[in-house]
């Protein structure tokens, strides 16, 4: 475990583990990969200012407290214990002017495993409502045609719907006002974390998935 960071498996916890598993064979593979994109998008980005949306709960592969300006959540609770660990925490919806307006001095939003689930209209409001709120530069993933449509299904199971999306959809879905500095297939990207580097890209075998980042024209 990374950063003295201690776990305690119970029984409850591996139950679900097991479900969740049954469903999704190879979410081992899909958590790590994702998990890991945010501490690598500030380290090769050189991000500043950041504010992390629909973070949910940290993992040990996160970003340090002192490392993010804000980290956000939809739901309240996750960010309650997230506040525990010593974060400056907001519960934020992306689709909320509102809800971004509170996340003052913030320039670059860090939003993972949020994009692919959101439809069309949402994510373009999304992109839309970063825009208008002042942020200067997002970062954020999303699920490639790589993926089968038998994970499709199985992420509906869960009750996910899934949009994927190869880079040039995501710039279809572009509001006016951004631009795309770079997309970069994950297994490329993970190989920049400073952490793990070689070792963690190796596990993103299949390139479910792009990063990229956006930046005000």
């Amino acid at each position: 475990m990374l950063n003295g960071w201690n776990f305690e498996m119970t029984e409850e916890i591996s139950g679900f583990v097991g479900r969740i598993k049954s469903i999704l064979d190879d979410i081992d593979a899909q958590f790590v990969t994702q998990a890991a994109l945010p501490r690598t998008a500030l380290a090769y980005w050189n991000l500043e200012d950041v504010a992390v949306l629909g973070g949910g709960t940290p993992s040990p592969l996160a970003p340090e407290p002192d490392q993010v300006r804000y980290y956000t959540d939809i739901n309240p609770v996750v960010v309650d214990e997230v506040a525990q660990l010593g974060y400056e925490t907001r519960t934020v919806d992306i689709r909320n002017p509102d809800d971004l307006n509170t996340l003052s001095g913030a320039r670059a939003a860090l939003a993972i495993g949020l994009f692919h689930f959101l439809d069309e209209d949402a994510g373009r409001q999304a992109l839309q409502n970063l825009y208008d709120t002042g942020f200067e530069q997002v970062v954020f993933n999303n699920m490639n045609r790589n993926v089968s449509h038998d994970l499709v299904e199985n992420w509906a199971k869960l009750g996910y719907v899934l949009h994927r999306r190869e880079p040039d959809e995501v710039q279809a879905l572009m509001p006016a006002g951004w631009q795309m500095d770079e997309a970069i297939k994950v297994s490329d990207f993970l190989k920049h974390n400073p952490d793990l580097g070689q070792r963690l890209s190796e596990t993103a075998t299949s390139d479910l998935h792009y990063v990229y980042l956006l930046s005000r024209v």
